[in-house]
């Protein structure tokens, strides 16, 4: 699908500070109908959303070729497995595959990570 305009503006145009007040970017996204916190890290390879939202959701997550992650923090922590979500961002709409972990951090429960700003020409 064609953007009318660019995904990183439109992504960065709604970041705010984090509530630990690092200066990251943190969007709303809209999942089903659920405003949530993204925290937008081009560090961080793939999308990772926690179980808690999965569970609010009422998915189940499918099987995963990773069986762990290793974080910024250098911890391991064990991937759940994966999710087909439909996340709206500002006026896009777009689909990602996060890997699903036990929590996240206190200022997100969902990132975008650098596959999906990639495919979306972020």
């Amino acid at each position: 699908a064609v953007c009318s305009e660019p995904v990183l503006g439109t992504l960065l145009s709604s970041a705010e500070t984090a509530p630990t007040g690092n200066r990251v970017p943190v969007v709303q996204v809209d999942l089903g109908g659920r405003s949530l916190n993204a925290l937008v890290d081009t560090g961080a390879s793939d999308d990772f959303i926690s179980s808690a939202e999965v569970n609010v959701l009422g998915l189940s997550p499918q099987s995963s070729e990773w069986s762990q992650v290793t974080l910024a923090d250098g911890g391991k922590h064990p991937i759940l497995g994966r999710v087909t979500l439909s996340l709206g961002v500002g006026p896009l709409r777009i689909t990602t595959q996060p890997y699903v972990l036990q929590e996240l951090t206190d200022a997100a429960t969902y990132i975008l990570g650098s596959s999906t700003l990639r495919q979306y020409g972020a």
